[in-house]
């Protein structure tokens, strides 16, 4: 996730008048950030689930990434407009306002998402650094982990 914030982080480097060779740098990081986020969101939601209870684990896991897109999608086109109109611009929509506007505006949204990601990082790093000492704490006076041990 913080790899991915990292590519919209680029984003912010736009200028107003740019072209593809602009946009690649941060599309290429932000894929990549964000396709091993997404992969790794669904090992995790996997791990340790009956397999007969797989499908529903992986259902959970696709609604609520969808959810949270629609959510966030929604939340960052607001910011978008609300910055425009701040900026100087009309409150037309996005797609009606001067480069110059819609690039400032533009600039906040992707600063947002870059928050966004790094926060998202931050959880997911506390979250696995104390499950991580969960699991050595299960670990026997042998330091075999009991869950993965097998009856005799």
């Amino acid at each position: 996730m913080a790899f991915g914030a990292v590519g919209l982080a680029l984003y912010l480097r736009l200028p107003v008048t740019g072209s593809m060779a602009d946009l690649l740098p941060g599309m290429i990081v932000a894929g990549l950030g964000q396709g091993v986020a997404f992969t790794t969101m669904y090992v995790a939601a996997g791990t340790g689930v009956a397999a007969g209870e797989q499908g529903a684990a992986s259902a959970i896991a696709s609604t609520a990434q969808q959810l949270g897109g629609s959510v966030g999608l929604a939340v960052l086109v607001a910011l978008l407009s609300e910055r425009a109109v701040a900026l100087g611009g009309t409150s037309a929509g996005p797609t009606a306002q001067p480069p110059g506007i819609l690039t400032g505006a533009l600039h906040v949204t992707f600063a947002a998402q870059a928050a966004i990601a790094l926060l998202g990082a931050a959880v997911a790093l506390l979250v696995i650094g104390r499950g991580a000492l969960r699991h050595r704490a299960g670990r026997d006076a042998r330091g075999q982990d009991p869950l993965t041990q097998t009856a005799a």
